[in-house]
């Protein structure tokens, strides 16, 4: 559409598909995909302002049940059936965030500590206690990344880790050996600075890339849950080593989150 900005066209389209979706019922789990909580840069698709991060936070505790990451394990493994999309009426839904920001620490772990809500934060664990920056972000004051000592303060209320590789690589380009040492030092590190129950045995996939040799690794490993970009809704159909989520961006309104909860942005994420 000429001359029709981007955001606008795209708010337009999920409207629409949003009042053909209102009266659907969904059964499954929703899995959110944060990244920053800071107000230090331009609301972008990675990066979302304190304020609106915590009217959306609020919004979850009034309107979803949020669940933790181990509610969500027992799910997959069919050791609790009863926890789906329905069974209040009300979506079900887990909260992740990417990479590991300084700002998970400072910006949005006191908001879901304050609201009593669980999260999971994927770390990668070679920039966590240091000053390496991702690329985008070497203007950012240091340090950029979390600390070893957030991260264990985070562990003890609330927040579950697990491990983003070691060094945010595009795994499905890399020989099989490669990959698996990526995968294998990240999830090493995280258990050496947290208890078990603290990092489970999840995994996340950097820029959502990956390939048949990265799930046999992961199998291989043990890991019981992984997690891609892929927009939808999580149920028994899907393959727990291809979880989906569905990206927050900075400048979603609270009608946007609920178009997402509503899977009216699914179609155009994909």
């Amino acid at each position: 559409m000429p001359g029709f900005p981007k955001r606008q066209f795209y708010s337009f389209v999920t409207t629409l598909f949003y009042f053909f979706t209102f009266f659907r019922r969904r059964e499954g789990i929703l899995v959110l995909l944060y990244h920053r909580v800071t107000d230090q840069l331009s609301p972008h698709e990675l990066a979302i302002p304190v304020a609106a991060f915590r009217r959306q936070m609020e919004y979850l505790a009034k309107n979803c049940d949020v669940l933790s990451m181990d509610d969500l394990l027992q799910v997959l493994s069919g050791r609790d059936a009863s926890v789906t999309v329905g069974s209040s009426g009300r979506p079900k839904v887990v909260i992740t965030f990417d990479d590991g920001y300084r700002d998970n620490y400072t910006n949005a772990y006191p908001v879901l500590k304050e609201l009593g809500l669980p999260a999971t934060i994927f770390l990668i664990t070679g920039m966590i206690g240091t000053d390496k920056k991702r690329p985008r972000y070497q203007h950012m004051p240091s340090p950029d990344m979390l600390s070893w000592s957030a991260v264990k303060e985070m562990a003890g209320n609330g927040v579950t880790f697990g491990s983003h590789t070691r060094n945010h690589p595009h795994l499905g380009v890399l020989p099989a050996l490669e990959q698996k040492n990526e995968i294998e030092q990240g999830v090493a590190v995280l258990g050496s600075w947290l208890k078990p129950g603290e990092a489970p045995p999840i995994f996340c996939y950097p820029y959502g890339d990956y390939n048949r040799q990265t799930l046999s690794i992961l199998e291989g490993l043990g890991i019981r849950a992984a997690f891609t970009v892929e927009s939808g809704i999580n149920d028994t159909k899907v393959n727990p080593l291809e979880l989906r989520r569905i990206g927050m961006d900075g400048r979603d309104s609270l009608f946007d989150l609920r178009k997402k909860l509503a899977g009216a942005c699914d179609i155009l994420h994909a």
